[in-house]
């Protein structure tokens, strides 16, 4: 397989040849992975096409590229998933950026709710971690990092829009998100859906409430309790695994 680069520059139609500055980006093409002159490699400008490129040139400081084809990529999701997720601990919230963006999540925003313990994450490194798992599962987007909201706010930026909105609750009798899909099938036509995450405690009776006065859909994620980095990547891949 054809190894796949994220560039922070936009390529223009018909162009030709690329110039690479980023040396990080030309550290990891020629000494990490050895690529040398000729050799092929797929470079991408976040905008949804990829490029087929040979090296024509390489040195510590600069990477010549010819292109020597264009195409759509394919593996983006039909429909936008974006994530609330409260924040959780380092490894766990880290865990649901790689692997969400593996599943197809189109953004992430994270929110600060009345259990979180954790109040703040590395968000350089993140980013880090959103370019690596695009790459690595073929994407041609990397998804958007929000900057973090209170829940209250990020429930009301969510009302503004025309998207299924969704939070998840394992206390109570609420319908399990498998269930409510079949039985709404005006919702499997949807093109965008907001799906909220809560903390290790899940989210308070007081955000539940508050949640369903602004329009969400309360569901559960089955009989038995996730932990907060499983229900996300859970509710994410239901929803985006055949999209």
């Amino acid at each position: 397989m054809t190894e796949r680069f994220f560039l922070n520059q936009k390529i223009k139609d018909e162009q030709k040849e690329v110039l690479v500055f980023d040396v990080g980006c030309i550290f990891q093409i020629t000494k990490v992975l050895r690529k040398k002159k000729e050799d092929r490699i797929v470079i991408l400008d976040n905008t949804g096409f990829e490029y087929e490129c040979q090296i024509r040139q390489a040195n510590k400081k600069l990477l010549l590229l010819d292109v020597l084809k264009k195409c759509k990529n394919e593996n983006e999701p039909e429909i936008e998933v974006v994530l609330y997720q409260s924040i959780i601990k380092k490894n766990k919230i880290e865990f649901v950026f790689e692997k969400c963006t593996e599943v197809g999540v189109s953004a992430f925003c994270p929110i600060l709710s009345e259990h979180s313990v954790k109040l703040s994450f590395n968000k350089k490194r993140a980013e880090t971690i959103l370019k690596e798992a695009a790459e690595q599962s073929q994407r041609g987007k990397i998804p958007e990092l929000f900057d973090v909201l209170a829940f209250k706010k990020a429930i009301k930026k969510c009302e503004q829009n025309s998207a299924l909105n969704l939070i998840f609750h394992n206390f109570g009798e609420n319908e399990n998100l498998h269930n409510f899909i079949l039985k709404n099938k005006e919702f499997q036509k949807v093109k965008k859906i907001n799906i909220f995450v809560g903390p290790e405690g899940g989210f308070s009776e007081n955000e539940i409430n508050f949640a369903k006065e602004n329009g969400f859909f309360v569901l559960s994620l089955g009989k038995r309790t996730l932990k907060a980095e499983t229900a996300a990547v859970v509710s994410s891949a239901f929803l985006l695994l055949d999209k």
